[in-house]
């Protein structure tokens, strides 16, 4: 997973190297969450993919130092974490 989030980077527009890294990472954890190879734990690793949404929101809103109050906004999780 990090050697393909880090090609992706690569092709990436825009952005520090860091953020280019970090959505390319999201990217490709949100895929392998979706789409698991083991049959056993597909379900449950396809219900955590909004999780992935949630990072993909912080890091194009530019939330990088977590500060307070902390605002996600995405289809499943709308937070104002204080």
């Amino acid at each position: 997973m990090l050697r393909r989030a880090k090609r992706l980077a690569r092709r990436l527009r825009g952005g520090t190297r860091e953020s280019r890294f970090l959505r390319a990472f999201v990217r490709v954890r949100k895929r392998t969450l979706l789409h698991a190879f083991n049959e056993e734990t597909r379900a449950e690793w396809r219900e955590s993919a909004g999780r992935a949404d949630v990072w993909r929101y912080l890091i194009r809103t530019r939330q990088w130092n977590m500060a307070s109050p902390v605002r996600v906004r995405t289809r499943e999780y709308h937070l104002r974490l204080r």
